[in-house]
């Protein structure tokens, strides 16, 4: 309700630009976003002991999702070749929930040249209605996969949620 609050409000201020569909977008990105941790943040308070646990869980999950992925596909582009260097990207983008985030929003505002002209390829598909269905649902599968794995873990447990 929060994001709906803050986007609605800078929807009505800004209802004179003509920039609605990119709120619109990040609307739906900023949705999706929290729905993604979210589902990781339910299944680490599912597998930590304590809160503290959860909460460094948490922060390394982020840390690597942010910013150690980044670094490491730095250093190992330095090691392939360009062609598997950009398919290794374009994998990284889809096993990084942030950067799937960051694409799809370069994607959806029609921003994708940033990526450069040797990722045209890339780019064309992701804006295709296959590549749209891809980008959701890999997403999909983010938030899916995560309660998929708290549930099982509850099972195990014989959890009275789970009766």
């Amino acid at each position: 309700s929060v994001l709906l609050i803050g986007f609605g409000t800078a929807l009505i201020i800004s209802s004179g630009l003509n920039n609605t569909k990119l709120l619109l977008i990040l609307l739906l990105l900023s949705i999706v976003t929290t729905a993604i941790f979210t589902a990781l943040a339910v299944t680490t308070g599912f597998f930590a002991k304590t809160r503290i646990q959860a909460l460094t869980i948490s922060l390394a999950i982020w840390a690597v999702l942010l910013l150690m992925l980044d670094y490491a596909i730095i250093a190992i582009g330095t090691l392939l070749s360009e062609q598997m260097l950009m398919q290794f990207i374009i994998f990284s983008i889809f096993i990084n929930p942030i950067e799937l985030i960051r694409t799809s929003f370069l994607i959806l505002t029609g921003n994708g040249a940033v990526l450069g002209p040797k990722f045209f390829a890339f780019i064309q598909f992701s804006e295709s209605t296959l590549g749209m269905l891809t980008y959701g649902a890999v997403a999909c599968l983010w938030i899916a996969l995560p309660l998929l794995f708290a549930i099982v873990k509850l099972r195990k447990e014989g959890s009275v949620w789970m009766r």
